[in-house]
């Protein structure tokens, strides 16, 4: 299962995101992409979500992998949040 999300995991759109989840978070898949290549903005609830999202992976023996862009990359570590979240950076940068 692959879910992208464009311009920003914040507040205002992590409710929304949960919705397009939830047979990752039911269990119904086993394996989640969830695509954040385009974003441009974060906030403490996305990064929330995305942690509540890894250890429900971790603990329920289902693979959730996170796509990012080189800047949230930067941003990521700056938070310290490559080290509780597996993440990947997409090869091509987008305008």
């Amino acid at each position: 299962m692959t879910v992208k999300v464009e311009r920003e995991l914040t507040v205002y759109n992590v409710e929304e995101v949960m919705e397009e989840l939830k047979g990752f978070a039911k269990g119904r898949k086993k394996e989640l992409l969830l695509d954040l290549s385009e974003i441009e903005d974060i906030d403490t609830a996305g990064l929330q979500l995305l942690v509540s999202l890894q250890k429900y992976g971790d603990s329920n023996d289902c693979e959730f992998k996170i796509r990012i862009s080189k800047d949230m990359r930067e941003l990521f570590a700056k938070y310290g949040a490559l080290h509780v979240l597996e993440v990947e950076v997409a090869e091509v940068e987008h305008e």
